[in-house]
């Protein structure tokens, strides 16, 4: 496990829960992590070196922000063992693909993963077995990748709890960028926004923030590192999507500058069928 917080540490989980690995080796970038994780029991070894994480493993799970996978990649190739697995758990696959795959060495198979979880809390004191139950995994395996390295990396996942997908990485990013990278966006927007208020507003702004401005905190309170990498690497779906916005933004604007009611009604209600297809499809 080369990265050892939310997610990382959540995996790590269940694979103790489940008994799917003899040792499990924790690699994180600090040793502060690894105490915490040493203390909470969730490894057999630990490590700040991924060369050394790797030595022997059947499986490598990237746990990192994107924007250091191919430093990793090129660190751990001299030390992965032929028919070794290689996934990770990023949330833009394209990137992952053009990072990792280029240093896999012959024989080591590379199964891009994105385990659709997570919560704003980062470190490994704050995962749990649980946090992939219900949810999603999408793997987008590049063309010609091992079917049988696939399925494993799939099976993993249902151990998790949760449901596989299997997706073309162009289209995955497409997808997430809508559904996950702009309301991010937009958050960190709005909550930016907030802080630069007059100090009277930003109180009553935290005072009454159940009004609606609290979902958009917790979404912003999101790991720093893990979203700047996000949006690097998602460039051009997150700014087509944004475009879009941006025009039904004006839009809405327009309609409520001339007081179009109907209009403002219209969108609201095609926007509420959105939300029961969530609640129906047990992704709320």
């Amino acid at each position: 496990m080369i990265g050892f917080g939310l997610i990382g540490s959540s995996l790590a989980r269940v694979v103790r829960r489940e008994g799917l690995a003899r040792h499990i080796s924790a690699c994180a970038r600090t040793g502060e992590t690894l105490a915490k994780a040493r203390k909470l029991g969730l490894a057999d070894s630990y490590t700040t070196d991924p060369a050394a994480a790797v030595e022997g493993a059947d499986l490598v799970v990237l746990a990192t922000p994107l924007g250091v996978y191919a430093a990793i990649a090129e660190q751990i190739a001299p030390r992965l063992e032929p028919g070794a697995i290689v996934t990770d758990v990023g949330s833009v696959k394209s990137c992952a693909i053009r990072d990792v795959a280029p240093h896999m060495p012959e024989g080591v198979h590379f199964v891009p993963g994105h385990p659709i979880a997570g919560t704003e809390h980062s470190g490994p004191e704050s995962g749990f077995a649980e946090l992939f139950e219900g949810r999603w995994c999408v793997l987008t395996p590049p063309p010609g990748a091992d079917e049988g390295a696939v399925e494993r990396v799939a099976e993993l996942w249902r151990r998790a709890g949760s449901t596989i997908e299997v997706m073309d990485a162009a289209h995955h990013d497409q997808v997430l960028a809508i559904t996950s990278h702009l309301p991010h966006l937009i958050a960190y927007t709005i909550v930016g926004t907030a802080t630069d208020l007059e100090n009277h507003l930003q109180k009553e702004v935290v005072k009454f923030s159940a009004a609606g401005f609290r979902d958009f905190t917790r979404i912003a309170a999101s790991d720093p590192i893990f979203w700047r990498d996000v949006f690097l690497n998602n460039r051009d779906a997150v700014l087509e999507v944004l475009g879009r916005f941006n025009e039904d933004l004006t839009a809405l604007q327009r309609a409520i500058r001339r007081g179009e009611g109907a209009v403002l009604e219209d969108a609201f209600t095609r926007t509420r069928a959105i939300r029961r297809g969530v609640i129906e499809a047990k992704q709320a």
